[in-house]
């Protein structure tokens, strides 16, 4: 007894989009949108012609996860660097630590770290 093969949720999905309308699908979509939709017809029918997975590299996978990290630290910088919660330091503190942040230190803990460090060594020298 030969059993008939169904086939698995992949497959089917393939063969739908073999039978896709790329044009209703961009038209329908730019509706939607309100607007073109730049490269979508191309994608579509990259798609529909098998093209749609790339395979990626290990050294790829990490140089992407790197920019990533890059840009997040950053927009971190940017957002944040400047900025001191009042409510954590006194008024001195939160100066003395705006200040070491604008003389070039990268980060509030490197800036703490300086301060730290600094303050040690003045109390070693009493």
């Amino acid at each position: 007894m030969v059993m008939e093969q169904k086939p698995d949720g992949v497959q089917a999905a393939l063969r739908a989009l073999q039978k896709l309308d790329v044009d209703a699908v961009v038209a329908a979509a730019e509706r939607d949108a309100g607007h073109p939709i730049p490269g979508l017809r191309q994608s579509l029918m990259d798609a529909r012609a098998g093209n749609f997975a790339r395979v990626h590299t290990p050294e790829q996978l990490q140089a992407a996860t790197r920019k990533h990290q890059g840009a997040y630290e950053q927009r971190k910088l940017q957002a944040g660097s400047a900025r001191i919660p009042g409510g954590l330091l006194s008024a001195e503190a939160a100066q003395a630590l705006q200040t070491l942040l604008e003389r070039g230190a990268p980060s509030k803990a490197a800036a703490i770290n300086a301060a730290l460090i600094a303050a040690a060594q003045r109390s070693a020298q009493f």
